[in-house]
């Protein structure tokens, strides 16, 4: 994920102003879908939303590893992943608070402290597939990566209530 600048630079001559436009209008676009995620949560539940919403990310991952040509499908795969991937952080949050006692919230904190570590050391691991490689190669493992973290996630459907008032933070579901 670090690395979009310079693929966008290599693969389509993005000069700085490009780059520059397209992380103005990725956080914009997170803000906006934020807003969906969270109407469309209210519908179907927490979870099922950011599961929704992460395995559409990851459908626009495997698109950014396989689409070439034109440029602004591209642009639009990056855009939108980057949006579902991270509208639902939010949501993660209020599970946390709503179905975890809080004697328990800081061991789950810490699982997410060492998610994002774990994020931040992967961009040696995606610098070296993309160095050997192709930045294209390097999405697809991450799609892959994604992929697994998402199967992960399934289990929390089944455990956390559709409805924020249907949990109570001392029963513990987590």
């Amino acid at each position: 994920v670090k690395f979009f600048p310079i693929f966008f630079r290599k693969e389509y001559g993005f000069t700085p102003m490009h780059v520059t436009l397209l992380t103005f209008v990725f956080p914009l676009l997170i803000a906006l879908m934020v807003q969906v995620a969270r109407a469309v949560s209210l519908k179907i539940g927490r979870a099922q939303t950011i599961y929704l919403f992460k395995w559409t990310g990851t459908l626009l991952m495997f698109g950014l590893a396989y689409v070439q040509k034109p440029t602004f499908l591209d642009v639009f795969l990056f855009l939108f992943r980057g949006a579902f991937q991270n509208a639902v952080f939010a949501l993660g949050q209020t599970i946390i608070m709503d179905c975890v006692k809080p004697s328990q919230r800081g061991r789950w904190k810490a699982v997410q402290a060492l998610s994002r570590v774990t994020w931040s050391g992967s961009a040696f691991l995606g610098g070296y597939l993309s160095d050997t490689h192709s930045y294209r190669y390097a999405f697809l493992i991450t799609a892959c990566v994604y992929c697994v973290a998402n199967c992960l996630y399934t289990p929390v459907m089944l455990m956390v209530p559709k409805q924020r008032g249907d949990a109570v933070s001392s029963t513990g579901l987590l």
